[in-house]
């Protein structure tokens, strides 16, 4: 069986959003993560035509510990004989400090995140690697849109202060319909503007959403 390399994962990952993985978990290769970043990077470079504004620049390190750990959580929910601990080394948070370009660069596979959350459904919620899942949904807000979670108040400061993650962050809420993500009266004036008059035709339910989010009702 041909062994799917990490470039080869973040390729079908960013392309196709169908991906294969190994059946046995190997240590990454020094050079298997060099070249996992030059694809990160290439495909990076293919996402600013899309992004409002200036886009933060590509940090290699972050890059790459978004596509390894999506790529081990893909192993982690196939291959259910590994133990706990087993995942939750596989899993392990980043260690770098956050910043736009951390958060962008990771976004660059951790986007795929709640989807990755909605194929593990399936398993207890009681399971550590939906606990480890729902964790860094938690530490990465930018891309989680559409994942209950807590406000990460740090991350969503230093999207509030970048134009680009700022007003990206915006059309992921409206797209996904996240009012829980409305936490800052910023945020929530923005979404309005973004909507104008057409609020009521696609988002109906924000009329009910105040900007403390006090009163919600559908």
């Amino acid at each position: 069986m041909k062994t799917v390399t990490l470039t080869d994962f973040i390729t079908d990952l960013t392309q196709q959003g169908n991906v294969t993985v190994n059946a046995t978990i190997e240590p990454f290769s020094e050079i298997e993560k060099q070249e996992a970043c030059q694809v990160l990077e290439q495909y990076y470079a293919t996402t600013l035509v899309d992004i409002p504004h200036t886009a933060p620049a590509f940090l290699p390190e972050a890059a790459l510990w978004g596509a390894m750990l999506i790529y081990r959580a893909c192993q982690s929910i196939l291959l259910r004989h590994l133990t706990e601990s087993q995942v939750r080394t596989y899993l392990l948070p980043y260690s770098g400090p956050p910043s736009a370009e951390a958060i962008y660069s990771i976004d660059l596979t951790l986007r795929f995140l709640p989807d990755l959350m909605h194929f593990a459904k399936g398993l207890s919620p009681d399971d550590v690697l939906v606990q480890l899942l729902r964790n860094t949904a938690q530490s990465w807000p930018f891309s989680s849109v559409g994942v209950d979670i807590e406000e990460n108040s740090d991350h969503t400061t230093f999207i509030r202060l970048h134009p680009s993650l700022k007003y990206t962050y915006v059309d992921r809420i409206i797209q996904k319909r996240d009012h829980k993500r409305l936490t800052h009266p910023e945020l929530y004036d923005l979404v309005k503007a973004a909507l104008g008059i057409h609020a009521d035709r696609f988002w109906p339910e924000l009329k009910h959403v105040t900007k403390d989010l006090t009163h919600i009702e559908y």
